[in-house]
């Protein structure tokens, strides 16, 4: 599955992988982008590599960025 269906006119400064905006990149920014895949209302500021398409990839780099501080 592949969404963006959402156009993010600017992208809050944030961490990178921070999907809920609190400063921290941790399970819950996973979930957040897990259920806007599933439901396909996903906005482009959750495309973590940048390949204008949110899938598993945006996740995979989201728990890298958790293992590897």
């Amino acid at each position: 599955f592949e969404y963006i269906t959402e156009d993010c006119e600017e992208c809050p400064d944030s961490v990178e992988g921070d999907t809920n905006f609190d400063g921290t990149v941790n399970v819950l920014d996973i979930v957040i982008v897990a259920n806007c895949i599933l439901s396909g209302s996903c906005d482009i500021c959750f495309d973590i590599n940048a390949d204008e398409q949110l899938n598993i990839l945006d996740i995979v780099l989201i728990v890298n960025i958790i293992l590897n501080p």
